[in-house]
């Protein structure tokens, strides 16, 4: 009679069948009944969203988004996409004005080179016109005049120009003139 009264012990493969079935979850028959203890879902936010910027524009839905709510508060605080394309288009003028008025206003690059005989100072002056495009002159200091002038594609080409320019004027001023 003892056999009766106990069960015998389950088997491995019943104790994971068991398993298998408390993670799948309540059983259909369970889950059909309501329960009273659940809260109604909230529902879901309208299809169109009015944003910051007072405009309406309609609310992207993705399938299965478990973040919509998140998305949705989102836009609530950011402009259209219309006012923000504006925005940025009016971001990018000021900022290529901005940047055009600040090369319009950069200083020219002086560099000065004194020729120790004769104490004839002369200054570089080479000045950045835009894209590859450089221009150049030589400035006698001692009387403030034009010696050379010129435009090139590139520095290292005008740099050599002028030193060509210096070159013939260092000559000029070695060589006696006619008296």
């Amino acid at each position: 009679m003892a056999d009766e009264t106990t069960m015998p012990a389950p088997s491995k493969i019943e104790k994971l069948k068991e398993r298998m079935r408390n993670k799948q979850g309540p059983s259909p028959a369970k889950a059909a009944a309501p329960t009273s203890s659940t809260a109604p879902a909230a529902p879901a936010p309208p299809a169109t969203v009015k944003h910051a910027c007072g405009h309406e524009a309609p609310f992207r839905e993705i399938p299965k988004d478990k973040f919509r709510d998140q998305r949705y508060q989102k836009e609530l605080k950011r402009a259209c996409p219309a006012c923000r394309e504006a925005n940025r288009e009016s971001n990018e003028d000021a900022g290529r004005k901005t940047h055009e008025e600040s090369q319009a206003k950069k200083k020219l690059s002086f560099k000065q080179y004194t020729d120790p005989g004769t104490g004839v100072g002369y200054s570089f002056i080479f000045h950045h016109l835009g894209a590859a495009q450089w221009e150049y002159s030589l400035v006698k200091m001692s009387s403030s005049q034009e010696v050379g002038k010129g435009t090139s594609k590139n520095l290292r080409l005008a740099l050599g120009a002028m030193n060509e320019i210096l070159a013939k004027l260092e000559q000029q001023e070695a060589t006696p003139g006619p008296a």
